[in-house]
């Protein structure tokens, strides 16, 4: 719920806050000033809802499309010429092992766009979850493009005009595998993987409960 709210509503609430300050900023010294911001800030939250509702319901739909296309670039076409297989809107293969997944990324409200690795690994180490002091050693390296989960890792490479070259991406995804292989943290399969999300996710709950 707080994912789909940043991404889908924040950015939309933003701009409309900033389209109503300019109507704000020329009536400040009116009497009705309070009632004025009033009015236009309810306006800008029903447009936020509005919009915001319809972007969800489309970007999926939109965003596939967007994928599917920017696979036929070369960076992407070279990484399907050393074994990378397409999956859906993304490509996919084992590098040592592990499953990594790769996507071609954008927001289109804010125009960023990025290419999303994602390497899935074993949530267990020796049938125990992993611990989180483990996780937190490796937020401690600060790679501002990595985000570890409990049982993915999450490589996201901005770019502006052009996608990265194939060398680029690699070296990340080599990084990425290296850090896992390092903690002893394993491969897993695909199936595997989803069957323990679940029970990953109820641990996880449990672990947090205990802690709040």
């Amino acid at each position: 719920m707080k994912e789909h709210i940043v991404k889908y509503y924040l950015p939309v609430f933003g701009i409309t806050l900033a389209a109503i300050l300019p109507a704000l900023a020329k009536n400040y010294e009116n009497e009705n000033f309070k009632i004025l911001v009033l009015i236009l800030i309810c306006i800008s939250i029903i447009l936020t809802i509005i919009i915001g509702t319809i972007y969800k319901k489309i970007e999926n739909k939109i965003l596939s499309k967007y994928k599917k296309r920017k696979l036929k670039n070369k960076t992407f076409e070279d990484f399907k010429s050393r074994g990378f297989k397409e999956f859906g809107d993304c490509i996919i293969a084992r590098i040592e092992g592990y499953l990594i997944l790769m996507s071609p990324e954008k927001n289109f409200i804010s125009g960023e766009k990025w290419v999303e690795i994602r390497i899935l690994f074993n949530p267990k180490i020796s049938s125990m979850f992993i611990p989180q002091y483990v996780f937190e050693k490796l937020m401690k390296h600060k790679k501002s493009n990595f985000t570890w989960h409990t049982n993915m890792l999450t490589i996201k490479k901005k770019y502006g005009l052009k996608i990265p070259r194939y060398e680029k991406l690699y070296t990340l995804i080599k990084e990425g595998v290296s850090k896992l292989k390092e903690n002893n943290i394993e491969s897993i399969s695909y199936d595997k993987w989803k069957e323990l999300t679940e029970e990953n996710i109820i641990y996880q709950k449990q672990t947090e409960s205990l802690y709040s």
